[in-house]
């Protein structure tokens, strides 16, 4: 493996987000990397330049939203968020008062921020950019005083109204279940019975997590450590030969997925 190949692969790891709503593939991608010991097929070849379907997700939820705050509301049932139809989360805001009017279109310059779709849509977070609502204070202050009482990993937990708006992030793996419960927040609903997940908050409620503890489990094993739990025979076929270099990346690879959702039992 060069040397340059090496750093490539080192920075695909260090840069993984494992709470993106395709990080398992992006894991898949990186140990065919390790194993090619380059990343022309393994990694930057991987798509060709097409819209992700959820792309068009993301696109529905700013309609939906976009749709309650003009008030023209028809042909929501078209338009899904995930398994949710848009007149589930129109039901979740209810009725229409000017707080809530704000708060939404701030969620709406979130979406817009993070979508391909609108370039140069900016958003400036309402927690740590006072300054850029100084003539909206009195719909900013409310908000961080709203508090949502969830769990983290269990345990009873609070947010701030402003920080759920602020983290709703549409790459995020628990994308459609979060803007629901941002909704019903705005709507005053602030006990939800499912926990707010981004980034690593909650990240171990991720689906993926039991398979990447095995892809975990596999990699410690290709680095001559114990497994710890079940291993994926196909993970450690794609890695092939066992090299210095493979072996340090591997390394890193395991303890970037460890740390995100623990070991394997």
């Amino acid at each position: 493996m060069q040397k340059e190949d090496a750093e490539e692969i080192r920075g695909l790891i260090t840069a993984l987000r494992l709470c993106h709503h395709k990080a398992q593939r992006h894991v898949e991608l990186i140990v065919q990397a390790i194993g090619e010991g380059q990343t022309t097929k393994g990694y930057r070849g991987r798509e060709t330049e097409k819209l992700h379907p959820a792309t068009w997700m993301w696109e529905n939820a700013i309609l939906v939203l976009e749709a309650w705050l003009s008030g023209n509301t028809a042909r929501m049932d078209k338009l899904f968020v995930g398994r949710h139809a848009g007149w589930k989360l129109l039901g979740a805001l209810e009725d229409r008062t000017r707080i809530k009017h704000w708060q939404v279109e701030r969620l709406v310059a979130k979406l817009k921020a993070a979508s391909r779709l609108y370039p140069g849509a900016e958003y400036f977070p309402i927690v740590t950019h006072p300054e850029k609502y100084a003539d909206f204070a009195g719909y900013r202050e409310p908000t961080l005083a709203t508090v949502i009482h969830d769990t983290v990993d269990g345990a009873p937990a609070e947010l701030s109204l402003a920080q759920a708006i602020d983290h709703t992030e549409p790459a995020n793996w628990n994308f459609p279940e979060n803007l629901l419960l941002v909704l019903r927040a705005i709507n005053g609903n602030l006990k939800p019975h499912e926990p707010f997940a981004v980034a690593e908050r909650n990240l171990k409620l991720n689906p993926i997590a039991p398979q990447m503890r095995v892809v975990a489990a596999t990699l410690r094993q290709f680095c001559g450590r114990p497994a710890a739990g079940p291993i994926d025979p196909a993970v450690l076929g794609v890695l092939g030969k066992k090299t210095p270099e493979k072996t340090a990346l591997a390394a890193l690879l395991e303890a970037k997925i460890t740390e995100a959702f623990g070991a394997a039992s």
